[in-house]
């Protein structure tokens, strides 16, 4: 065999810049990992967009089959393909803005519409009142909670135990009460950690709901807690009120007016 020949010493140069193209070239703007596609800033917007893209092919085909399923069958469908798509590793959209989770919000209303086969027009809040469906950015929340129930409980994996501390140097209320050590970042992108999400969303939670130690028991109280967050606060059930009153108006404007013109040709509305 013959020996390997070295390099020549005047394309050196010209050897370490081709390798060097060769690593910028290879570095990848995008990884998946466990289902869940990150992009080099964290923004999560290519994950977002490719579990949209899944959901709405399930629902096209849904859609088709609408007439030829029961509604509880057709709720065990979109259990299993759409709402499972949305909860899965959604811990990692803490701290999005609002617009990067409005495209997974669109497709629960949607799948909402479609199991209750509703118009496209109709107030969806009802519908989710009615299923009993938590909107996205509150699942997330839920989802973290749960996680740091379990830190607080010390059932959790080691790597995340050592995340969080519910400890405090001073004598203070909040290490009686259950509550978390926030830290302090200086930037959008750490708030996303879980290191902070987690302390600042089991901080929000009441006392009471802290301290409750039986997971089931906890995890039945955190939906009832957030569920009354989402859809019983008066501006939001005002707003709804009034929304569906226009419509209702709206609805029945032309009739009334043909009921008239009816009876009175010559009335006409200025």
């Amino acid at each position: 065999m013959a020996p390997v020949q070295p390099f020549p010493r005047y394309l050196q140069h010209t050897h370490h810049f081709l390798w060097d193209r060769l690593l910028f070239r290879a570095a990848k703007q995008c990884v998946h990992d466990l289902g869940v596609w990150f992009d080099s800033e964290l923004s999560m917007k290519i994950h977002i967009s490719r579990v949209v893209s899944i959901c709405y092919y399930h629902l096209r085909h849904l859609r088709q089959l609408q007439h030829c399923l029961s509604q509880s069958t057709l709720i065990m469908l979109v259990t299993s393909l759409i709402l499972q798509r949305l909860d899965y590793c959604n811990s990692v959209l803490a701290g999005l803005p609002a617009s990067s989770i409005k495209p997974l919000q669109r497709v629960q209303n949607a799948t909402a519409r479609l199991v209750l086969n509703l118009d496209y027009w109709v107030h969806i809040t009802p519908a989710l009142q009615q299923l009993r469906w938590l909107p996205v950015h509150y699942k997330t929340r839920y989802k973290i909670a749960t996680l740091m129930h379990h830190i607080y409980n010390s059932t959790a994996p080691t790597y995340l135990c050592d995340l969080i501390s519910f400890s405090s140097t001073r004598s203070l209320r909040s290490t009686t009460s259950g509550a978390a050590t926030v830290q302090r970042t200086r930037t959008r992108l750490g708030d996303c950690a879980f290191s902070i999400a987690g302390p600042r969303v089991w901080n929000k939670l009441p006392a009471s709901r802290r301290q409750t130690v039986s997971a089931a028991t906890f995890k039945r109280q955190l939906k009832t807690y957030f569920f009354s967050c989402a859809f019983h606060s008066e501006n939001y059930t005002a707003y709804g009120f009034i929304y569906m009153y226009f419509i209702v108006v709206m609805r029945s404007r032309p009739l009334f007016l043909g009921m008239l013109r009816t009876t009175n040709p010559s009335f006409d509305l200025i």
